[in-house]
């Protein structure tokens, strides 16, 4: 919506959209035909939430279906170790979905909540939903084409020295492949800083207003 937010004579804030405005400027009256229905405007929201979640959809396809690029294993032998031991991963997909998307939702639900502000409630959600969307498809784009092969590499994708190639499964031998840049860097980065910015915003901004 294009709107404005004015100040009435009892000190309380309301949105008028930007026809409204212009009207009460112009000494014109506000057609009631004009206004926005109940069932519009829940209805624009959700499917605001359409794009973002499409896009963050097809990220997830590609990076299932899409191969990295075939890095030449002789481009690291006298560069950076390939060769390091396997080791248990510390934060799996599912807590760092929790730690860089659910976390700042949980944080910033109570805040709106407590100002009673839906409409910020709204786009705080719809930004970081499109947040993950935008982080996570740059995320893939660039680890498929990179192809850098993680640094557990060779044991991670079995590799056979006899054969000159990785034995592991095809899905196995792609995630060794993926190596740069870091989808847990990335994701934490792109949820804190939402969260970041938010809380600014909230808090700081408002009260120099």
């Amino acid at each position: 919506y294009t709107c404005c937010l004015t100040e009435m004579s009892d000190g309380e804030e309301q949105y008028q959209s930007l026809d409204e405005v212009l009207a009460s400027e112009q000494g014109a009256p506000v057609v009631e035909g004009k206004q926005h229905s109940g069932l519009l405007a829940p209805l624009t929201m959700v499917l605001s939430y359409v794009p973002p979640a499409v896009l963050l959809v097809t990220s997830m396809t590609m990076d299932a279906h899409l191969a990295p690029h075939n890095t030449d294993i002789a481009n690291y032998e006298d560069g950076p170790t390939i060769s390091a031991p396997l080791v248990p991963q510390t934060v799996d997909q599912n807590l760092l979905f929790v730690l860089a998307w659910a976390v700042p939702a949980l944080i910033i639900f109570p805040c709106c909540l407590a100002k009673r502000d839906s409409l910020s409630l709204h786009a705080s959600f719809l930004g970081l939903l499109e947040t993950s969307a935008y982080v996570n498809a740059t995320t893939i784009i660039v680890k498929k084409l990179a192809g850098a092969l993680r640094p557990n590499f060779k044991n991670l994708c079995e590799w056979s020295d006899a054969l000159k190639r990785c034995t592991a499964p095809d899905a196995v031998i792609a995630n060794a492949r993926q190596s740069f840049p870091s989808g847990h860097s990335s994701n934490m980065a792109g949820g804190m800083c939402f969260l970041a910015l938010f809380l600014h915003f909230a808090f700081v901004s408002s009260r120099s207003r």
